[in-house]
């Protein structure tokens, strides 16, 4: 169901950076994509695109990041429909500015 990443990943970035995650995933019926943890922070923004690719819906969701910091340290991407459900972590290795 997952296809972006293909499996956990880990990323390294600087602290106040700004950057935006995606997860893509594709299904029949159509995947439901959610993150963890979710993006109900002020810093964060989620966006999601859907196409339809031979009979499948081909889901691209992003989340943006603004002014990256040490606690934004793990991301998880979640995808489920009827069929089943999967998750892919992304890990953030944090360069800080000041340590």
């Amino acid at each position: 169901m997952i296809t972006d990443p293909p499996n956990d990943i880990t990323i390294e970035y600087d602290e106040g950076d700004n950057i935006v995650l995606s997860c893509i995933a594709r299904g029949n019926p159509r995947p439901n994509i959610t993150w963890s943890p979710g993006p109900d922070s002020s810093r964060t923004v989620a966006t999601s695109e859907s196409e339809d690719i031979q009979g499948f819906e081909v889901i691209t969701s992003n989340i943006n990041i603004a002014n990256l910091q040490r606690s934004d340290t793990t991301y998880i991407c979640s995808a489920s429909n009827s069929e089943g459900f999967q998750i892919r972590t992304i890990t953030l290795t944090i360069n800080c500015m000041f340590d």
